[in-house]
């Protein structure tokens, strides 16, 4: 978990907040440009790419077995 302000010169002031998990991270940003606030939520779920990687995984050691069984 990350907390961080920035306050670049005059022009934007915003929170970031960053929470980072095994299969998941959250990243959030608070502020405003030019006294007009805005709020930006960015989430990414990186389960589905390790139970991708599992599948082929499994399926490429299945090919590779049958091969060696058939004559």
């Amino acid at each position: 978990m990350q907390f961080s302000v920035r306050t670049p010169k005059g022009e934007r002031i915003y929170q970031e907040i960053k929470i980072d998990g095994p299969m998941w991270c959250l990243n959030i940003y608070r502020g405003s440009t030019k006294d007009k606030p805005f709020t930006e939520v960015e989430f990414r779920f990186r389960g589905i790419e390790i139970v991708r990687k599992a599948i082929v995984a499994m399926a490429t050691q299945y090919i590779e077995s049958e091969g060696k069984t058939t004559p």
